[in-house]
C-alpha cells in the first residue's frame, strides 16, 4: 500500500539546490495545458525524454508533439503511466488529478512535482531560471512566491545582460587637468569617501570599483556597464559634473587598464617615478574590500597594475632622480638654505607615512627636529630619542621659539594652520611652510599675512622637481612600451568577468 499523503501545508521547506543530469531519461507530464508547457520545455531543455498524458493540448503541446519531440496519450490519467518514469509533474488544473498522480509517483518510486497547493506533499519543486550564454541561475523562494521569485530572476537577467558589456573604467581628475585650488575641493576623505561609495554601491551595472585619492588625483576605477558609465550618475557622485570638459578624463577598456599601470608605477605623478602611489593603491584597493565595493574582477585588475608597476620600475629607475615627495621637499631647503641647514630650527606636522619619512629624512640630514601629532602619539624610531621631540597640535600655539622650516603632512579635510595660528606663526617667523597636505593644510587666506615666509604647496614643489635633471621621456617611452607587452591581461581579465572562460 502507497504511504498516505498528509493534507498540504502553506509554509515552505527546507530544500537542497541541485543541478540534475536527466538526459534521456523517462520523465512524465500529466497536462495538457500552459503550465504543463512550461515544464515540458524544461525538460525536454535538460535531455529529458518526456511523455504527456492529456486528453488535450494547448496548441504549443500540439506542436512539439507533431514535431515528434514529446510522445502523447490522449487519455486520462491512470497510475499505470507513471510505471518507469523518473521525473513526474502534476501539472492539471484539478487538485485531485494532482494528488493522484503524486500518490502514484510516490508509489512507484518516481520523483514527483506537483503545481498546486500539494507541493508540499511532492520530491521537489522547480525554481524560476535563467539561462543565457551557458550560465544558469535558478531562484527559488521555497515554494512561498513564484511572482518574487520571477522578478528577482528578470533583475538578474538585466544585471547578466549589463555584464556582457561590462568593461574597465577610470574617471577621474588630476594635476595634469585641475589646478591644486579647485582639485582640493574634490578630495574624497573620511566621510567624503564613505558617502560617494554608498552612492555608486546603488549605481546599477558598477559592479566593483574602488576610489583612488591621492595629492594629485581623484579618480573612481571600476568594473562597469557602458550603460552605467555614460549615464551621467558617475560624474555627479564624484563632483565631475561641475568641471569642463578637458578637466576631467573617462577611460575605457585597455585604456584604462594601461592608465592604472602607469599610475601605480608613479609614471602619472607630478613626480614621475615617485613609488608611495603603489602603497596608496594598495590601500584603496584593501579599503574598497573592507567595505563590500570589490571582488575578485578589482583584485585581478590591482594585482596586474601592480605586476606591471614593478616591471617598469626596474627599467626606468637609473633615468629619474629620487622622486618621493619627502626627499623633494628636503631637496628643496636644501636648494634655498644650502647642504648645511643644521642651525635652522624644524618642525614636522603628521605622523602618517610622509610625517614619519619626513621626520627620518631631517634627521638624516639635519640632526634634529620637532614632531607635532594631532590624534595619535608616533613611537619613535630607535636612536631618534636625543633627535626628536614630541608634541601635540594643540599644544602648538603655545610653544615658544623659533620654527624656520615647517613641514606640514597632515590628513585632514581642513587646513590646520589658519587664522588662530597667526600669533604663534608671528613668534615663530618660520623661513619656509612646505604644504604638502591634500587637502592644503594652509589655510590660504593666511598666507598673505606670514610677511617674510614662503609658503610652498605641492604643486608647486613639483613643479620646481619638474625642472631638475632626468630623462623624463626616454623613461616614459619605456614605461609606454612595457604596458604595451602586458596588453594580453586586459583580454583575460575581461574574458574571465564575462564568463567566456569554463563556467563551473
Amino acid at each position: 500500500m502507497p504511504e498516505t499523503i498528509q493534507p498540504d501545508r502553506s509554509t515552505s521547506r527546507p530544500n537542497l539546490p541541485v543541478n540534475l543530469l536527466i538526459e534521456q531519461w523517462p520523465c512524465l507530464v500529466v497536462g495538457g495545458g500552459s503550465v504543463a508547457h512550461r515544464k515540458v520545455t524544461g525538460l525536454i531543455a535538460s535531455g529529458g525524454a518526456v511523455h504527456v498524458v492529456s486528453p488535450a493540448l494547448c496548441p504549443d503541446l500540439a506542436a512539439l508533439a507533431a514535431a515528434g519531440r514529446i510522445t502523447h496519450a490522449p487519455s486520462c490519467f491512470t497510475p499505470a503511466d507513471v510505471q518507469g518514469k523518473r521525473i513526474v509533474f502534476a501539472a492539471t488544473n484539478d487538485r485531485q488529478v494532482n494528488r493522484q498522480v503524486l500518490e502514484a509517483a510516490r508509489a512507484a518510486g518516481a520523483f514527483c512535482c506537483c503545481v498546486d497547493g500539494n507541493w508540499t506533499e511532492g520530491d521537489f519543486t522547480t525554481p524560476a531560471v535563467l539561462q543565457q550564454d551557458g550560465l544558469t541561475v535558478a531562484v527559488s523562494t521555497g515554494g512561498q512566491s513564484c511572482r518574487r521569485a520571477r522578478m528577482v530572476k528578470d533583475t538578474l537577467s538585466r544585471h547578466i545582460r549589463s555584464i556582457e558589456t561590462a568593461d574597465l573604467l577610470i574617471l577621474g581628475t588630476s594635476h595634469d587637468t585641475l589646478p591644486l585650488e579647485r582639485r582640493e575641493n574634490l578630495q574624497l576623505t573620511g566621510t567624503r569617501l564613505e558617502h560617494a561609495g554608498n552612492r555608486l554601491m546603488h549605481v546599477w551595472g558598477v559592479h566593483e570599483f574602488m576610489l583612488l585619492t591621492t595629492c594629485n588625483r581623484v579618480e573612481l576605477v571600476a568594473v562597469a556597464s557602458a550603460s552605467a558609465s555614460a549615464c551621467g550618475l558617475l560624474e555627479q557622485i564624484l563632483g565631475f559634473d561641475q568641471l569642463a570638459d578637458g578637466e576631467w578624463y573617462r577611460l575605457t577598456g585597455v585604456d584604462a587598464y594601461e592608465h592604472l599601470a602607469l599610475v601605480t608605477a608613479g609614471m602619472r605623478s607630478q613626480s614621475p617615478g615617485e613609488y608611495h602611489v603603489a602603497a596608496q593603491v594598495k590601500a584603496a584597493m584593501d579599503q574598497a574590500a573592507a567595505n563590500g565595493w570589490t571582488n575578485g574582477m578589482m583584485h585581478a585588475w590591482v594585482a596586474d597594475a601592480l605586476h606591471i608597476s614593478k616591471h617598469i620600475k626596474n627599467e626606468v629607475a637609473a633615468l629619474l632622480p629620487p622622486t618621493e615627495i619627502e626627499d623633494l621637499a628636503v631637496d628643496f631647503i636644501t636648494e634655498q638654505e644650502g647642504p648645511d641647514w643644521k642651525d635652522l630650527s624644524t618642525l614636522v606636522l603628521g605622523t602618517g607615512m610622509l610625517g614619519h619619512n619626513l621626520v627620518e629624512n631631517t634627521v638624516r640630514r639635519h640632526g634634529r627636529c620637532t614632531w607635532c601629532y594631532h590624534m595619535n602619539r608616533p613611537t619613535l624610531d630607535p636612536g631618534w630619542e636625543k633627535h626628536v621631540s614630541v608634541i601635540p597640535l594643540a599644544d602648538m600655539p603655545r610653544t615658544t621659539g623659533t620654527h624656520d622650516i615647517i613641514f606640514c603632512a597632515l590628513d585632514t579635510a581642513e587646513p590646520v594652520l589658519g587664522e588662530a595660528h597667526i600669533d604663534w606663526l608671528d613668534r615663530a617667523h618660520p623661513r619656509f611652510i612646505m604644504d604638502l597636505g591634500m587637502p592644503r593644510n594652509v589655510d590660504p587666506s593666511l598666507v598673505p599675512h606670514l610677511a617674510g615666509t614662503t609658503v610652498v604647496n605641492l604643486d608647486q614643489l613639483k613643479s620646481w622637481a619638474a625642472n631638475r635633471p632626468g630623462h623624463l621621456d626616454q623613461a616614459m617611452a619605456k614605461s609606454r612600451d612595457i604596458v604595451h607587452q602586458h596588453r594580453e591581461g586586459y583580454a583575460s581579465l575581461i574574458a574571465r568577468f564575462q564568463g567566456r572562460n569554463k563556467i563551473q
